[in-house]
């Protein structure tokens, strides 16, 4: 993560943080998540996922969940899109978490809410 404190580099540069190392991210995980959130703003509309409350991030880890057991496995058509779909619905998680969005507890709350 990065901090809002400046940094220093060897020779003397500085800038005010060091930002993610997005050049360990594997390539093929950027790409696939970029051609789903471009289906989606199609299918939807553009930035349709972002206007998405508590109950609609929460069910999107249902929906990763759901891509990875729809996933054929043992063959190997539209494996990459059920993983690509899934990644995306993990992405939107994360970036509400980061707003204060969604909590842990909004997702144990369903979980208690569903074993009643």
């Amino acid at each position: 993560m990065s901090t809002a404190e400046a940094v220093e580099f060897t020779g003397g540069a500085q800038r005010c943080s060091r930002k993610a190392p997005f050049f360990l991210v594997p390539r093929e995980l950027l790409e696939a998540v970029a051609w789903t959130r471009l289906e989606g703003d199609r299918k939807y509309a553009p930035g349709n996922w972002q206007k998405g409350d508590r109950e609609f991030f929460v069910d999107c880890l249902s929906h990763a969940i759901q891509h990875l057991m729809d996933a054929p496995w043992e063959e190997t058509e539209d494996f990459e899109t059920h993983l690509a779909h899934a990644a995306t619905n993990i992405a939107f998680i994360l970036w509400a978490k980061r707003r204060g969005l969604v909590s842990r507890e909004d997702f144990q709350q369903v979980a208690r809410l569903l074993q009643k």
